[in-house]
């Protein structure tokens, strides 16, 4: 009688896993069948290499017999073997394997050609002899290169471990053997249904079946008996073809090798391992047809194309040929897996262009779909930079890594700081090299975070990071699980079908992600191996500079016919070392000390060469002849005229500098006996060597009995003898100190900490490192002044660290400088310690500002959930975002202030506007404190922007009539209030109305007040309608009449309506419209009710008085109201409400809805003539909603005042020149026109004006005193007003997250703090509440024992400052502490023009980062421009070279479509350009 058994889960796995244990029961199990048959090989010899030698070279060797269990060392070293093989007789019809195991990498070699790779490490050890026999099938030869290290290198006590310089390795194994495919079939079958059975779920019946079906299996296995082998391949081949619906996931597996261009092994053996790991893929693809591979990072296709020598012919040619059938897939477009938060904006791009021109040059191909899956965060300014270079899609895994939170989306869209957006995939198996194994796939699924809006994801297979790739192993997986019920479908696809696939799906089903991708891990990347990132830094501004004087040489030299030719292919080779050494393990620090030894080498080679290339480049700009005579030249290679101090070495100095050497009026020499002079250099551009006049700047250094005070025009900093800063302020009256107040809270103090992460040595700071905070105190000698001025100030500190390590600073302040400057010195030998320079300040920000490529990026001060708090470091400044490095941080109070702008003027979707109202006058002590009280401000804030005109609509509303001035006539005080009530009905509180009605007792009939209105509601009662609400109207017309003086206004108040010609012309500029008025009635203007006479018929002045005249001019296209007073506007606009009562078109509540609006302006204008008046319909209709106007306007036009402030003309002298603005800029004159003398006709335009820019009234006080003639545009919004200024740069950013507009009063002149870096050393800044943190420099001791050891120098700068970090040019400082003015002495001819500026842009807001000659062509050059400041804008950019087109490009330098792009204005040798928020634009000029 047959039993059954019942299976217990648990056992049943276990015997199923015993049966193919490559451990366990071998001699009874599947596994030890695997190979029938084992010979020893015929002969082994051996030779040493001296290195990495090519194939014909090494066969020249001495070779010397070898056999299995012998050692072979060192590390790194390459050997070779030559192996005799014979078929033993009985072989013949059997598959036979070569298996080798050296425990280490090596490559098999015949006929001069690789042929696989192998390795000891991921048990590839087989190679297959079929194609390597002879004819006859009995015997061949075969060289094996041996590599002493294994894939992930040779660390010692583990993997990141540093190389151990003792380790060897030992041939464990070389023989042949009979390869049985039916058993390795089974193992494969047993292994899937096993990993079914264990990983599906027990609430899974597919599992149960699969457990039931791997027991069957191996019950009808007999293994010594083959006919029961195929029987048993039958059981497991029927459980797999039971298919799935079509509703299951689909994941498009690819076959893939991440290969890191260096980490724990130097770039040299990247290259072989390149060819062993193509060499396995290629065979594999000769074998499974439908088997694709994945390959990113053009140095490596050109490794291996250069290397042929090295890496053999045939695999170049193979690997090509699978390119052409689209198998072997190039993906990325970039040059090397780079860093994603650490290279320059400028580098990004040159990624980009150099790997996207390889694979169309070698391989036709453009990739589509960018592929960086290792690297650690993502700049939020990569997806503008990738859809320059035409690619839309994302591939990356590395957030999966994050320590705390789980990001939320696996298939998204990204959107950058610009708005761009790219279809993201981070494959949800969390990993680049899968093995085709049950687990991965049921992984993937269960992970995947957009279920029901994707069914669609990406499943990576192969080995990693030391490459190695797919194996059959894991295809043959994958072949057996591809289409079986209960998994999700696993199919072979390309990166282009999956991408497509999903794009075919709604696409508007998928979430976006805005800003960076940030990784809550290896954040001490940004600090480990400083020198590292201090020379990528210097050698982009060195590539940067030698391309702009390389390519105006080139332009100038074509131009008159010279003979110098640019350096394009040397350039190129020196932008591939760079990129090269961007690589995301070498530039963050995270490699071992051999590769840093090829990296200095290569900065070295590229710092060297471009000295060379700038100095071959630079006599081509100057025009002109070679003279006797060296002169002094300074070269400004940045975008704007610059003047600064600048440091001129002990050389003697040219000819024109001779003559002003002995003035101490012009310059100091400095301890080291170097020259310091003031100068002005031209944008782009050079000047000679005259040093400047210091009239207005200058610095002192005091001496107290405990401090050293620095200042100049700009900064007060008091320093102590340890080098901290005590106090910083700004020197304009202000007495706000930056440094906090608490006892210790010093600027530029340095402590230490302890530095010992979980695992990652080299990668990662933990949060705890924190709490081990030891402030450094000591001194090793007592500070002193350096120098005393007048140009430069500097005092010495040195402090000791330990008995190792110490300390040496200097901290400077120049003439003219907005920033203290701190250059240091660093002795460092410490064993995992981290030093660090903080800075608690008196700054309270939840907020602060980041540079990033080509932008800069906002993220939050606090910890107030768990992604911020994992992202502790986020407040140190990565010092490397984008070119300079710089950080702002604003006040917590002023942050409640941008709150406070917001609702007060129902910020538009993407704007932030200022309101600008002065009210002060209506408010009392208590007033304000009950203001303040409701706003949560101190009373002498809330003070402040009560004068600054903030809130101050909702500030009134809080009042009543007796807290009102008795000057103010009583129909204006109820006017006034009641108007604000209807505006801002949320700022009356319900249990002040009865105080408001109760004191409302005046002669006038009692007014009363219906608390918290509705939009719409009425605001007066019957009481007041009628003959009372003529007596308002009739008491504010007086009121504005009187105004007026003696004058009295030519108004006829009585008009008749029907008068013959009254509205001769067409589209009148200003009108009212009664929407409810009688079909009779007729537009009611201004020049109704103004006298007409003496009018000619092509202009009619319509008043005329001391305030000046009113003038009409009539035409079919748009008229304009020219030179009308305030009082005129004013009278003739409530003339139009009070006809318009008396005809019943208009109840009185719509009249004060008006008033509401225009009263409001009335008092701004108090002060200025109204030298044009347009309105612009759409904001005006926006308000009309809200209050449910029934009248308004069809006219685009109610927008702009153009004003002009009333000053006196005795006031005014033209002789005198103008002093800069407290924001360092020279206030520009009347309008947006280059002469300054009329508004921009672009305001007459239905698209309006292109300038966006705005600044509040009061900031101008300290203008207007310099600058009479200043003039503004008022741009009317729902509630309130803003000033624009027509060249200033913006302070509202039309971003919704990003509250950069900020007024430059003096609430705010003391409130905002700048950290600046100098092409640092792997630094950022760590800003909790306070302190925030510089991170100079760290010591880990894996898997470089020697990280960091050694001698330091780096410079940072701090830079308080007053309004907004753009309008305080932050930017422009950053870049200027990076890469200062140059001096160089070049013969020339005395008639040599004495400046030039090549390239200028008229506008701060928007930066020329590259010049550059075109790739392809010698006659053209590409100019790549952002803005930077976050806002919309025009500008003008000037080119004083001779070219003749000028087209928009893109990244690749291709021309774009006419259509496709915005249309240029060029005139003469400028072009305008508009830019959107953080916008590139890349233009080609031909010359």
């Amino acid at each position: 009688m047959e039993h059954v058994t019942l299976k217990n889960k648990r056992t049943t796995l276990e015997r199923a896993d015993k049966f193919i244990s490559p451990i366990y029961f071998k001699d009874v199990n599947l596994r030890g069948r695997l190979y029938k048959e084992h010979h020893p090989v015929k002969s082994i010899t051996h030779f040493a290499a001296s290195g990495r030698i090519p194939f014909s070279q090494a066969i020249k060797g001495k070779f010397t017999k070898a056999e299995v269990g012998q050692s072979f060392g060192p590390i790194w070293s390459t050997h070779w073997f030559c192996l005799e093989i014979e078929i033993p007789t009985g072989w013949k019809k059997e598959e036979i394997h070569l298996l080798w195991n050296s425990n280490s990498e090596a490559m098999v070699w015949q006929d001069g050609n690789p042929i696989q790779g192998l390795s000891g490490d991921y048990d590839r050890t087989s190679f297959p002899l079929s194609k390597a026999m002879g004819k006859d099938k009995k015997r061949c030869s075969l060289y094996i290169e041996m590599a002493c290290n294994g894939i992930l290198g040779v660390g010692g006590d583990t993997m990141i471990g540093p190389p151990d310089m003792d380790r060897s390795f030992t041939l464990s194994q070389a023989e042949i053997a009979v390869f049985d495919r039916e058993v390795y079939d089974l193992i494969l079958d047993v292994e899937t249904l096993h990993d079914m059975a264990k990983h599906m779920t027990e609430e899974t019946e597919r599992g149960y079946q699969a457990l039931y079906t791997v027991n069957h299996l191996i019950n009808s296995l007999d293994l010594n008996d083959r006919s029961t082998y195929t029987k048993a391949h039958q059981i497991a081949e029927k459980f797999f073809q039971q298919r799935n619906g079509e509703s299951q996931h689909v994941m498009y597996a690819m076959g893939h090798a991440h290969m890191d261009s260096a980490w724990l092994w130097p770039y040299a053996e990247t290259i072989r391992k390149c060819a062993r790991s193509w060499s396995c893929t290629i065979r594999l693809m000769e074998q499974y047809p439908d088997f694709n591979f994945t390959c990113s990072q053009a140095q490596q296709y050109e490794w291996v194309k250069d290397q042929l020598h090295l890496i053999g012919m045939t695999l170049n040619i193979d690997q090509k040929e699978f390119v052409k059938k689209g198998r072997f897939i190039p993906v990325g477009g970039t040059w090397v897996e780079m860093d994603g938060n650490l290279p320059s904006g400028e580098a990004f791009v040159r990624q980009f262009l150099y790997g996207q021109r390889y694979f169309m040059q070698e391989f036709n191909k453009k990739c589509t779909e960018f592929w960086l899956p290792d690297t650690f965060g993502y700049s939020p300014q990569l997806p503008q930079v990738m859809k320059m270079f035409g690619i839309s899609r994302f591939l990356t895994q590395k957030i999966s890594w994050s320590l705390v939170n789980k990001f939320p989306h696996h298939t998204f869209w990204w959107e950058g700081i610009d708005g761009s957006k790219v279809l993201t995939h981070f494959p949800p198996g969390d990993s680049y090299e899968m093995k085709g194994k049950v687990e991965e796939v049921l992984r993937t699924v269960k992970n995947f975070k957009d279920k029901g809006r994707s069914s669609k994801s990406v499943y990576l297979f192969g080995y990693g990071d030391g490459g190695n790739g797919p194996s059959e192993d894991m295809l043959l997986r994958m072949q057996r699980i591809r289409d079986t019920d209960g998994l999700p479908k696993v199919q072979q696809k390309t990166p282009e079908e999956f991408f497509s696939d999903v794009e075919r799906e709604d696409l508007g089903n998928l979430c976006r992600w805005r800003g960076e991708l940030y990784l809550e891990l290896h954040n001490g990347t940004y600090t480990t191996h400083a020198k590292v990132k201090k020379m990528n830094r210097f050698c982009e501004f060195r590539l940067h500079d030698v391309e702009f004087l390389s390519s105006v040489a080139n332009i100038l030299s074509m131009h008159h016919k010279g003979s110098y030719k640019p350096p394009t292919d040397e350039l190129l080779r020196l932008w591939k070392l760079l990129l090269l050494n961007q690589f995301h393990d070498v530039l963050p620090g995270s490699s071992i000390g051999m590769v840093y030894d090829d990296a200095h080498q290569y900065y070295d080679e590229i710092v060297s060469n471009c000295q060379k290339l700038y100095a071959n480049a630079l006599p081509g700009i100057f025009e002109g002849s070679a003279g006797p005579d060296p002169l002094n030249m300074v070269i400004n290679c940045m975008g704007w005229e610059r003047k600064e101090v600048i440091t001129i070495s002990t050389t003697p100095m040219g000819s024109p500098a001779k003559k002003q050497k002995k003035s101490k009026e012009f310059v100091q020499h400095d301890k080291n006996g170097n020259t310091l002079a003031m100068v002005t250099v031209p944008s782009y551009g050079y000047a000679l060597l005259k040093p400047i006049k210091r009239n207005d700047v200058y610095c002192t250094a005091t001496m107290t009995s405990s401090s050293y005070v620095l200042q100049n025009e700009s900064i007060w900093a008091e320093i102590d003898h340890l080098g901290r800063i005590k106090t910083l302020r700004l020197n304009s009256g202000t007495f706000r100190n930056a440094m906090s107040s608490e006892t210790f809270g010093y600027g530029n103090q340095f402590v230490l900490y302890d530095d010992i992460p979980l695992f990652w040595d080299a990668w990662d700071v933990m949060d705890y490192h924190l709490e081990t905070r030891k402030p450094i105190v000591t001194s090793i000698k007592s500070a002193e002044v350096l120098d005393g001025g007048p140009l430069k100030v500097s005092v010495i500190v040195q402090l000791k660290i330990s008995d190792q390590s110490s300390i040496e600073q200097v901290i400077s302040l120049d003439a003219g400088s907005p920033f203290l400057r701190c250059h240091t010195k660093v002795k460092w030998h410490e064993n995992r310690k981290f030093l660090k320079v903080e800075f608690p300040t008196s700054v309270h920000s939840m907020n602060a500002t980041y540079e990033v490529q080509f932008g800069h990026y906002q993220r939050t001060n606090h910890n107030n959930t768990s992604w911020e708090w994992a992202q502790f470091e986020r407040l140190f400044v990565r010092s490397f975002f984008g070119i300079p490095a710089w950080y702002v941080m604003c006040d917590e109070e002023v942050e409640r202030l941008y709150e406070i702008i917001q609702e007060a003027n129902h910020v538009l979707a993407d704007a932030l506007f200022l309101v600008t109202m002065d009210c002060s006058a209506f408010f009392g002590e208590a007033a304000v404190t009950k203001w303040a009280d409701r706003k949560k401000l101190s009373p002498r804030t809330a003070s402040i922007l009560i004068e600054l005109g903030y809130d101050s609509m909702e500030a009134l509303s809080l009042l009543v009539e007796n807290d009102l001035p008795s000057t103010i006539p009583v129909g204006q005080k109820r006017l006034l209030l009641h108007s604000i009530r209807q505006t801002f009905p949320r700022g009356l509180a319900a249990n002040e109305t009865s105080r408001q009605e109760s004191s409302a007792t005046t002669s006038e009939a009692p007014v009363e007040v219906h608390a918290d209105p509705s939009p719409g509601t009425p605001l007066l009662t019957e009481q007041v309608q009628g003959q009372s609400s003529d007596k308002f109207i009739s008491e504010m017309l007086g009121q504005l009449q009187s105004a007026q003086g003696s004058s009295q206004p030519t108004v006829n108040t009585a008009p008749t309506l029907d008068q013959p010609g009254m509205f001769s012309w067409q589209d009148p500029q200003i009108y009212l419209k009664s929407l409810s008025a009688p079909t009779s009635s007729q537009y009611h203007d201004i020049v109704d009710f103004v006298n007409l006479a003496a009018a000619s018929q092509s202009e009619r002045v319509l008043s005329n008085n001391e305030d000046g005249q009113l003038v009409f001019k009539s035409g079919p296209s748009k008229p304009k109201l020219e030179n009308i007073s305030l009082s005129q506007w004013s009278v003739a606009n409530l003339a139009i409400l009070q006809k318009l009562m008396q005809e019943n078109a208009l109840s009185p509540n719509h009249m004060l809805d008006y008033l509401s609006y225009t009263t409001r302006v009335y008092q701004l204008l108090a002060s200025y003539e109204i030298k044009s008046v347009f309105f612009y319909d759409r904001e005006y209709r926006k308000l009309q909603n809200l209050h449910k106007f029934r009248w308004g306007t069809d006219i685009p036009h109610i927008q702009t005042v153009y004003l002009k402030p009333r000053v006196p003309s005795a006031q005014q002298n033209p002789t005198k020149s103008v002093r800069p603005t407290p924001s360092g800029q020279f206030p520009p004159r009347a309008s947006h026109t280059p002469q300054g003398s009329e508004i921009c006709k672009r305001y007459n335009t239905r698209k309006g004006c292109y300038s966006k820019q705005c600044l509040i009234l009061s900031a101008w006080e300290d203008e207007l005193k310099h600058d009479p003639d200043k003039s503004f545009i008022l741009q009317g919004i729902k509630n309130g007003f803003h000033i624009i200024d027509p060249s200033l740069s913006p302070q509202s950013v039309e971003m919704d997250n990003h509250p950069s507009a900020s007024p430059q009063s003096d609430l705010f002149a003391k409130a905002t703090v700048q950290i600046l870096d100098e092409i640092s050393e792997g630094n950022y800044v760590h800003a909790p509440n306070p302190p925030y943190y510089l991170c100079r420099l760290r010591s880990p001791k894996s898997p470089d024992k020697e990280a960091d050891m050694g001698t330091h120098t780096f410079t940072y700068a701090i830079m308080p400052f007053q309004g907004s970090f753009q309008s305080a040019g932050v930017i422009k400082a950053a870049y200027e502490l990076n890469n200062p003015l140059d001096v160089q002495t070049v013969k020339l001819a005395k008639d040599v023009q004495e400046s030039k500026s090549f390239f200028s842009v008229d506008d701060p807001q928007v930066i020329l980062e590259t010049v550059k000659k075109s790739e392809d062509r010698d006659n053209a050059l590409v100019l790549r421009l952002y803005e930077c400041f976050g806002g919309h804008t025009k500008v003008k950019l000037t080119v004083e070279l001779p070219f003749k087109k000028v087209q928009r490009c893109n990244g690749l330098e291709e021309i774009l479509e006419v259509g496709k792009s915005p249309k240029l204005e060029v005139i003469d040798n400028n072009i305008y350009l508009s830019f959107n928020p953080f916008q590139i634009v890349n233009l080609m000029l031909e010359f």
